[in-house]
């Protein structure tokens, strides 16, 4: 997905996946001890940031690969496309994993929000032949936006409970319309 999300226009954080704890180690120090670590199997797992009982274990060795990438700051914006439709949810939180929120302690709050043209450009080319994708970004303070995957079965109920967005309709209008034709 990498090279899609760059030949979109959107900008993917520096990441590595390794099984080499020095190589792990080294990304860490390259990018200013401001990385986090995500799943590698594809499992469900909050993404948080890198602690220094994971630098333990990159020291003693690793047994399975880690997905590392550079911490963006910034908030997450969740978009889906939907036949060509766009709805974009800005995910308001403090904690490194707004799905997770709750277990830091802290809240997430889900608002509707506008994209820049390019980058609603970019997400429906990202979503391409697909139904209903969801495309996770992060837009900086200073305005960039990250994209650090497309998910080709995304959940949207809990964003458009929160926001009002009438995605799952918009989803229902376009297989009706997918079995009219």
């Amino acid at each position: 997905q990498e090279l899609e999300i760059r030949a979109s226009g959107l900008q993917v954080p520096r990441s590595l996946t390794t099984t080499d704890g020095r190589a792990a180690l080294e990304f860490f120090e390259a990018c200013d001890r401001a990385v986090v670590i995500k799943s590698a199997s594809g499992a469900l797992t909050p993404v948080r940031r890198v602690s220094l009982a994971d630098l333990e274990v990159f020291e003693s060795g690793l047994t399975t690969p880690v997905y590392l990438q550079a911490y963006v700051p910034g908030d997450n914006v969740r978009v889906h496309t939907v036949a060509g439709r766009v709805f974009a949810t800005r995910c308001i939180s403090t904690a490194v994993d707004y799905r997770y929120s709750a277990d830091e302690g802290t809240t997430t709050r889900l608002e509707p929000t506008e994209v820049p043209g390019w980058v609603a450009a970019a997400c429906l080319r990202l979503g391409g032949g697909l139904l209903i994708a969801g495309i996770d970004l992060k837009q900086t303070p200073d305005g960039q936006y990250f994209c650090f995957e497309v998910n080709p079965a995304p959940v949207f109920a809990w964003y458009e409970q929160y926001t009002g967005q009438a995605i799952g309709l918009a989803l229902v209008e376009a297989l009706s319309n997918a079995a009219i034709e």
